[in-house]
């Protein structure tokens, strides 16, 4: 590609730029696509030369980090980067590009808009019907702020409890929060900027409960921005990092009237004369219809754990190719990438940031051509079949995606050393701004109990097979068998391994539930009892699975001139991630002897030292701009002391005023 032809500077990184066994470029085309760059670069270069994108270290305060959000959001919005006459579906992906463009910069600003023009959005496009499109019109051009409530002051992820109320009377709605508990809360852009919100609440038609329903409804004026009557609405206060410019807000309703319209009704509706009607065969296929949206934002969320790894694998990387330190005795010092430990250390994170990348792409893609598929009316048996697997993957991946991410770039802050605690590294900032993601969108503990329950329902029989459409479920067929040999593929055994050590968990923990039920514990306390030993493990173990697999196959099918790289990138994600289960492996009875294990740990340490000098290419295919990535650490040019030594000028200052009262101390000491 044309944008891609220039080459980065001679400096400090070119040794390893050298030595490197593909071209950067064509890893990067296969990543991410040729129209997906050509979109990315459009909005990095407006954003590049717009002052109002430019950043230094200061740390602002709540309203100087809103306010600056704000000014960036609105200006995102005045590029126009994405067409609004065009439908949502055309643009999926730049949409996505978009976003994570934004992301990499500033989470807060992404969480703006994605909130608005992504959630919302969305949610009023796949729960409502035809006469909510005026409200998407409004979306797409502007008109409106949108925000989603569901969380509540007292539940979050048992989206079934959630207490507010919407009372049908009289040919409309009384949305009415019963107590404190139920206020709702935690609703990014709600604070100061909403106009609109979907707001989830417990629909009831003549004094009867109809379960948890979707409405969208306008919460301020647009004119003076004031809550309407009946709606009070406030902040949740100060937050960490760059979640402190996003409006996470709260909101009360006091018998607040609203229209029958603001019933987002794709499965359900109620006439104007009360009467209560759904598409839905019973209430469980209803509420998971209706709350089953929410698995985009599980879904997008997978990026953000893709992304985590990928900037600590760049600002890591880099910098390990550049700081030296000892070597043999009477040479030059050596890069600390040479030594094995800052390998180990470091190439798990990078097959980590491309293992998720991969998985996230075509997972993003597949969920997408779902969600119109059931906007459109399907409803087949396989429909049915993609929602399970839908729910069960982005509940798994979510957890296992972000878990990663976080704890990349907490080793990778380690790895730079005493350098990657400064604020300038941007490890400690990017490490706290990606924290959250492990609790919002569900708490990942409790999306991996979800998810596991959904593979013991299979397990169960309750589902008439196995074969799905992303064929996540397929190990369940038939008991996989237990180690033989080692092939020349390790991935396709580690694969192998993995079917195993599901099957094994799923069994397991099936048996300790009809064990419990059998002494009398019922369904919530038996599953409760084993969630702590195995069903953690088990949802951990598909989406790794699934995400090694997938890996596997895009590395197989990849062109000639980067497959070895991708193979051994995949190597590495593989063996690092199984070695994590290393213990269940020998107690479960899948291998006996060292064999197994020290050919697993052999293959690991050799294939991260292959991939020494393939590393900086790497990360070239994946870093961003460098005004984008911000960090002395990860520059492009390599030059991290030129970098730090700037940044170390900026605090020449007099001394403050508080040193006067020091001399004075100390000139008057007596001890």
């Amino acid at each position: 590609m044309e944008l891609l032809n220039a080459e980065f500077p001679d400096g400090p990184l070119t040794p390893y730029r050298a030595k490197a066994t593909f071209d950067w470029r064509e890893l990067k085309v296969f990543l991410e696509g040729e129209d997906s760059i050509r979109f990315k670069h459009r909005i990095y270069k407006a954003l590049s030369m717009d002052p109002l994108f430019h950043r230094d270290w200061r740390s602002l305060s709540l309203r100087e980090s809103r306010e600056i959000n704000y000014h960036r959001w609105k200006r995102i919005q005045e590029y126009a980067f994405l067409d609004s006459h065009q439908s949502l579906q055309s643009n999926v992906d730049r949409m996505s590009d978009l976003c994570s463009v934004l992301e990499a910069y500033d989470q807060g600003l992404a969480a703006r808009y994605s909130l608005s023009s992504v959630v919302f959005l969305s949610c009023v496009l796949m729960i409502g019907t035809q006469r909510h499109l005026p409200i998407v019109e409004q979306c797409l051009n502007n008109k409106i702020v949108g925000c989603l409530c569901l969380t509540e002051l007292s539940h979050g992820s048992n989206t079934k409890s959630i207490r507010t109320e919407c009372h049908f009377n009289n040919g409309e709605f009384i949305m009415q929060t019963p107590d404190e508990e139920a206020v709702k809360c935690w609703a990014g852009n709600l604070s100061h900027s909403a106009t609109h919100a979907v707001v989830f609440a417990q629909l009831y038609v003549e004094g009867a409960c109809k379960g948890v329903h979707a409405f969208c409804i306008q919460v301020r004026n647009i004119s003076s921005m004031r809550p309407l009557l009946g709606i009070t609405i406030g902040d949740m206060g100060e937050k960490t990092g760059v979640w402190n410019g996003v409006e996470n807000g709260w909101m009360r309703f006091n018998s607040h009237r609203i229209p029958l319209s603001a019933l987002l009704n794709r499965f359900a509706d109620v006439t104007s004369d009360g009467i209560y009607i759904t598409t839905s065969k019973d209430s469980r296929q209803r509420h998971s219809a209706t709350v089953g949206v929410l698995a985009l934002g599980r879904v997008g969320i997978v990026g953000k754990g893709a992304l985590a790894a990928q900037l600590a694998a760049v600002i890591a990387i880099r910098y390990s190719a550049i700081r030296k330190q000892s070597g043999p005795k009477g040479k030059d010092e050596l890069p600390i990438l040479e030594y094995p430990m800052q390998q180990h250390r470091l190439f798990p994170i990078i097959s980590t940031a491309i293992a998720l990348s991969i998985f996230h792409r075509q997972f993003h893609r597949l969920f997408y051509e779902c969600l119109f598929s059931k906007a459109a009316g399907n409803k087949s048996v396989e429909t049915a079949a993609v929602g399970r697997e839908i729910h069960a993957l982005s509940s798994a991946t979510k957890a296992l995606a972000t878990f990663a991410g976080v704890k990349c770039l907490s080793e990778a802050r380690l790895a730079c050393g005493g350098h990657g605690f400064l604020k300038c590294s941007r490890l400690n900032d990017l490490r706290d701004d990606f924290d959250p993601s492990q609790t919002f969108e569900g708490e990942n503990n409790v999306l991996l109990q979800q998810a596991s329950a959904t593979i013991l329902s299979i397990l169960d029989g309750k589902h008439p097979s196995p074969d799905t459409p992303f064929g996540s479920f397929c190990f369940l067929r038939r008991p996989p068998s237990a180690f033989i040999a080692w092939h020349d593929d390790i991935v396709t055994d580690v694969e192998k391994a993995y079917e195993w050590l599901v099957f094994h968990l799923a069994s397991h923990v099936h048996r300790t539930v009809a064990k419990n039920e059998e002494v009398g514990m019922g369904r919530l306390e038996a599953r409760s009892n084993a969630q702590f030993e195995y069903c953690r493990s088990l949802a951990m173990a598909y989406g790794e699975l699934t995400v090694i697999s997938w890996f596997h196959q895009a590395a197989l099918r990849s062109p000639h001139s980067i497959r070895n790289v991708l193979r051994c990138l995949s190597t590495i994600y593989a063996l690092s991630t199984l070695e994590k289960h290393i213990a269940t492996f020998y107690i479960g009875g899948y291998c006996s002897g060292a064999e197994w294990g020290r050919m697993m740990r052999e293959s690991l340490f050799e294939a991260e030292a292959t991939l020494k000098c393939d590393a900086v290419a790497i990360c070239d295919a994946i870093a961003p701009p460098d005004f984008v990535l911000h960090s002395a650490l990860g520059m492009s040019d390599g030059r991290v002391y030129e970098h730090l030594s700037k940044e170390f000028e900026k605090n020449i200052a007099p001394p403050p005023p508080w040193c006067t009262e020091l001399a004075a101390f100390l000139l008057e000491s007596k001890l």
